[in-house]
């Protein structure tokens, strides 16, 4: 599978897709405005939503929604493709976490970094063992439960991509967004 996007830091390793996609998802093309309670309304049945950015709809139309859970944005980007694009995460939103392999092996047993929820994929990458968490609560909750072993967050590098929405998708946008009104 190619690399499209690659851990910050000093990890160029290639994971998968869905471990290192973004929580936030850009919907582009709205014909009518958003408000919060329509768009909560038609975002929040594919999963927690940690944010919700409407002050880019007036002047680009375009709504930024943040999920907890990568597959919940991926779900959204499914759902809503042609319409819909991986946006740059926030820096607090982060779903990979390196931790140095000395203090790694350092930790408990049954410490169970499974504890903190659901894992994606682990490497080992240099002197990192890199978990990659599903959901961006999970991967913060390892962070400060092992700040004495030196854990630190990894964020994601973007490269904006731009589109323009069939037809055909955009008049099905407006249909869902009519019915959650």
């Amino acid at each position: 599978q190619p690399c499209w996007l690659r851990i910050a830091a000093r990890i160029g390793a290639c994971v998968s897709l869905l471990a290192m996609a973004s929580t936030t998802v850009a919907i582009r093309g709205l014909q009518a405005p958003l408000s919060m309670q329509a768009a909560v309304g038609l975002f929040s049945p594919f999963g927690d939503l940690a944010r919700l950015d409407l002050s880019k709809e007036a002047s680009i139309g375009s709504v930024l929604v943040t999920y907890f859970d990568v597959r919940s944005a991926q779900q959204l980007l499914d759902e809503f493709r042609g319409y819909a694009v991986a946006a740059a995460p926030g820096a607090e939103d982060f779903t990979a976490v390196a931790i140095p392999s000395p203090d790694f092996v350092k930790l408990a047993p049954g410490h169970g970094l499974e504890n903190f929820g659901d894992i994606e994929s682990v490497a080992i990458n240099d002197d990192d063992v890199v978990v990659n968490f599903t959901d961006m609560r999970a991967a913060q909750r390892a962070v400060l439960s092992l700040s004495g072993a030196t854990a630190r967050p990894l964020l994601l590098t973007w490269t904006a991509q731009d589109f323009s929405p069939p037809q055909s998708v955009q008049q099905s946008v407006q249909q869902s967004v009519q019915q959650s009104v």
